[in-house]
């Protein structure tokens, strides 16, 4: 049986190296549109028996803030997921946005994470039986920086949602590269990642490059070979061993990310 591990690959141009992997992550178009792109399909069509496939949102998305000009599209374009792809893929991971628009920081806006957490909430309602009757997942990935999901609080919500639905087709994407920088968990936390188990269908298994833990910075690394100078190649290893059975992603440069795959699946 192939591990539930791979990586985040061109849907064009990709090695037949990933027919090792039992799990990819591809772009349903350009990430900076909301637009499905033919190569996806044609992807999903043609390989969606030979692993799982995770479609990644694109990064102009916001399901946080119904004044954003970008939730009615990012609405719209989490349900044509699902319709489009169905049980074809395992699941649509998405980012959550920006509680707050531009304006309304100028303004001086000062609104709660219940802000985000109440349109978010109203979204799912509307979205998740569009998942369950297509079969998919509607993945919630935690986030970096300034975006809904990037602090302990949000993430709190996002899991309390998640149980709340309480469905097998909504769940959480953990990115460890966020949450170690978000200074949420940290690579020796097993008895913390365990409690989440219940809510997480995937991982995106990153770590912080050339940041900081806990200074809120967004830079994916290698966990494995380059870059492990807080903690050690042993730590990285034993994290794995307790997620290797919740479909994981590594998100970095394909040939570094062989290494790693080679790496992590000779544990």
């Amino acid at each position: 049986m192939k591990p539930l591990l791979g990586l985040h690959v061109s849907t064009s141009k990709f090695d037949k190296k990933i027919f090792e992997f039992g799990t990819v992550q591809i772009f349903a178009g350009s990430p900076q549109t909301f637009q499905i792109g033919q190569s996806a399909v044609d992807f999903v069509n043609k390989y969606h028996k030979d692993f799982k496939i995770i479609i990644h949102s694109p990064y102009i998305i916001n399901l946080v803030n119904s004044n954003h000009n970008m939730f009615p599209k990012t609405f719209s374009f989490t349900k044509q997921i699902a319709e489009v792809f169905g049980d074809k893929i395992y699941g649509y991971n998405t980012h959550l946005g920006l509680i707050y628009t531009k304006q309304q920081l100028k303004n001086k806006i000062n609104e709660s994470t219940s802000f985000g957490e109440s349109t978010l909430q109203r979204a799912i309602e509307k979205l998740l039986p569009v998942y369950e009757k297509n079969k998919t997942i509607l993945l919630l990935e935690n986030a970096a920086g300034n975006e809904y999901g990037s602090d302990l609080s949000s993430v709190k919500n996002i899991t309390d949602i998640v149980r709340k639905f309480n469905s097998p087709y909504l769940k959480m994407t953990l990115d460890t590269c966020h949450s170690f920088g978000n200074g949420e968990i940290t690579i020796k936390d097993i008895d913390q990642l365990e409690q989440l188990k219940d809510v997480l269908g995937a991982i995106h298994f990153n770590s912080i490059g050339e940041g900081v833990f806990g200074q809120h910075k967004d830079s994916h690394g290698t966990c494995l070979i380059t870059e492990c100078t807080q903690y050690k190649y042993e730590d990285y290893k034993n994290f794995y061993s307790y997620i290797k059975d919740i479909p994981t992603i590594l998100e970095r440069d394909f040939t570094l990310g062989i290494l790693e795959f080679e790496m992590l699946t000779n544990i």
